[in-house]
């Protein structure tokens, strides 16, 4: 199996990754101080990337859209974000520096619907406006259940290896359905957390449903059994590790999370990345975890 995308010249020295970025806060920051510098400056004269990894919600809708984003308000924002100069991602994009471009896999705000998996309606068309987004056209034309796909940069022993999963296209409801995305719950979010908290608390759900679904499951194993890379950077939009169960993360789908830790179990160079959560942290013990 070959990899979706390949730079076999590009020894990767400098990577940023991301995720959570809302235009509405740039703005509202903005407003607040005019002499306010986006996140993308910082990050272009600071760590000067190769290459960016969305780690998820690159978007998120406008405060007056309730329940899930309409498909044309996604594609809007998507825009928004490559066109908009006043936020920063336009020239970021289009920097010299960024040899090895902009790859990612989206969480559930700009996939469409908070908390959302399977049943989000139109999720096709979603993937779609995603891989638009990032100018995936390779993955567009696999037609895969998701926008999950790898990336691998260099060769030899500097070989690396980012592989992007997609845990909401196949993902399967929690145990208590979320209501984070419910148009007339007030405070859907926070009560969502609450339904988590007590499923983990009451072990409601020892098993759990699916999390990727078993074409991605058998793509997965594929991608790690024939890698030859140094590096493996496993991008999960939700956290894998976490114990905090408030936060969406592969420890509400037990069985799911247990099937990935035995399969990166012996992986060379592991990395995990995610996002989801609006706070960063990192761990580092048989696994070395970023959470950003």
């Amino acid at each position: 199996m070959s990899d979706d995308l390949s730079y076999p010249n590009i020894a990767l020295s400098r990577i940023a990754f991301g995720s959570c970025h809302s235009r509405g806060a740039v703005n509202k920051r903005i407003s607040r101080d005019p002499t306010y510098k986006p996140i993308w400056t910082t990050i272009t004269k600071s760590v000067k990337p190769q290459t960016f990894l969305w780690t998820g919600d690159a978007v998120y809708p406008p405060k007056e859209v309730k329940g899930d984003t309409p498909a044309e308000v996604l594609e809007k924002e998507f825009h928004e974000m490559k066109t908009n100069i006043t936020l920063g991602y336009a020239e970021f994009i289009h920097n010299s520096m960024l040899v090895a471009g902009v790859h990612g896999t989206y969480d559930d705000h700009d996939y469409g619907g908070n908390d959302r998996g399977y049943e989000l309606k139109g999720k096709e068309h979603r993937r779609d406006l995603y891989l638009d987004f990032l100018g995936n056209n390779n993955n567009k034309k696999s037609n895969r259940q998701g926008v999950y796909h790898s990336v691998q940069f260099g060769e030899s022993n500097q070989m690396v290896k980012v592989i992007f999963l997609d845990t909401r296209y196949n993902r399967a409801k929690h145990c208590i359905p979320s209501v984070g995305a419910h148009p007339w719950v007030p405070q859907g979010a926070i009560v969502a957390c609450l339904t988590r908290w007590i499923t983990a608390g009451l072990n409601l759900c020892p098993i759990g449903g699916d999390v990727l679904g078993e074409e991605q499951w058998r793509w997965f194993e594929q991608e790690l059994a024939e890698s030859s890379a140094a590096i493996h950077i496993i991008v999960s939009s939700i956290q894998i590790l976490t114990t905090n169960p408030v936060v969406e993360s592969w420890g509400h789908f037990p069985r799911e999370r247990g099937r990935l830790l035995k399969m990166i179990s012996s992986v060379p160079g592991l990395v995990l990345l995610s996002g989801d959560v609006h706070r960063r942290c990192m761990h580092e013990s048989c696994y070395l975890i970023y959470y950003f």
